[in-house]
């Protein structure tokens, strides 16, 4: 979720201010294991594989860059033992259709969605350049702070909610604070 909504004259502006948004993450990731094939290389003929940035049950996310507009994107691509499964594919694809009709400053935004030459299906988002809420928690913070912060992450589950998304994986971990 990313959180611009405080910004004066905005409509459902809070009194509070706070430069920093949050944004809904995609996923549970933890640190990357080893250097990824993926790394270097181009998907669907349009994104630059830069790094890996986690890896979770179900896949792993990457830092990409499209290739001719130069914008920064993330990459969460399934793993190569799930291609096989069709409920984790009709889940997938079905999150992605959903997901592409959120449009709001608190949530991450669906850019596309494919499947690569050797089976494995991906879904391009919007890159939150941020820290994660867990990281942030570990420091103390103004009650106003944190106010701001769970409003905002309120606003984009509720606009999320509204189009019939359920982020079924919502903590800390998976909340980007934007710079």
């Amino acid at each position: 979720m990313s959180a611009d909504d405080t910004k004066p004259g905005k409509p459902g502006a809070d009194t509070l201010l706070d430069a920093k948004r949050t944004k809904l993450g995609v996923g549970e990731l933890s640190a990357p294991h080893q250097l990824d094939e993926l790394v270097g290389k181009l998907v669907a003929g349009r994104y630059i594989v830069e790094e890996q940035l986690g890896s979770g049950a179900f896949g792993s996310v990457y830092r990409g860059k499209h290739a001719k507009l130069k914008r920064d994107v993330a990459i969460k691509v399934l793993h190569p033992h799930l291609v096989h499964e069709p409920t984790i594919l009709v889940r997938f694809h079905r999150e992605a259709k959903i997901a592409a009709r959120l449009s709001h400053a608190n949530v991450t935004a669906v850019l596309d969605t494919g499947e690569m030459l050797d089976g494995r299906h991906f879904m391009v988002l919007e890159f939150a350049e941020g820290e994660r809420l867990s990281e942030i928690m570990t420091m103390p913070l103004p009650p106003e702070r944190v106010i701001n912060l769970v409003r905002q992450l309120l606003r984009g589950l509720d606009h999320a909610h509204s189009v019939g998304l359920i982020h079924r994986d919502l903590k800390p971990d998976n909340i980007i604070v934007e710079w």
